[in-house]
């Protein structure tokens, strides 16, 4: 009995480690697939705001060349703001596939305001609605702790 003393000793050290590898490799795992699930999640709510600044910034800045060109630009200009308004809504409808629910409903929320048009006689409307998208959109897997009053004063587009 003695000679399967260390025997057994020796197996119950093997089984320890080789349980101890199966939970890190399993922690490991779920950790690569939250992580991958926020990178996602980022790389959509980042889409998200840079289609809506293309759908709506860039034309100003575009309407001032073309004033100042010919009719034929014009034409152009319409089909880029179509391209970029097209743009918008394709990564809009995406959101649900990754957002969670209170994000959006809170892109919903501002899309329905963006919508509304007159953008420029709604500006603090707009603000607001975006404000309270971004904060969402932090909490939802970033960090939290910004209010809505302090993501609209860090906001620096004008409408």
């Amino acid at each position: 009995m003695m000679d399967y003393v260390p025997l057994i000793q020796s197996g119950i050290t093997a089984a320890g480690v080789l349980l101890a590898a199966v939970i890190a490799a399993s922690l490991a795992v779920r950790s690569y697939r939250k992580q991958k699930n926020l990178d996602r999640k980022q790389e959509q709510y980042e889409s998200y705001i840079r289609a809506f600044m293309a759908a709506n910034f860039w034309g100003i800045r575009e309407s001032e060349i073309c004033q100042r060109q010919q009719p034929k630009s014009w034409a152009r200009y319409h089909q880029l703001q179509l391209e970029s308004r097209l743009r918008y809504d394709e990564v809009f409808e995406s959101l649900l596939l990754v957002a969670s629910k209170e994000v959006h409903d809170r892109a919903t929320d501002f899309h329905r305001c963006y919508l509304k048009g007159d953008v420029q006689n709604r500006e603090n409307e707009l603000k607001t609605e975006y404000a309270k998208m971004v904060v969402a959109m932090r909490e939802d897997g970033f960090e939290k702790g910004m209010s809505v009053q302090e993501a609209k004063k860090r906001i620096t587009w004008e409408a």
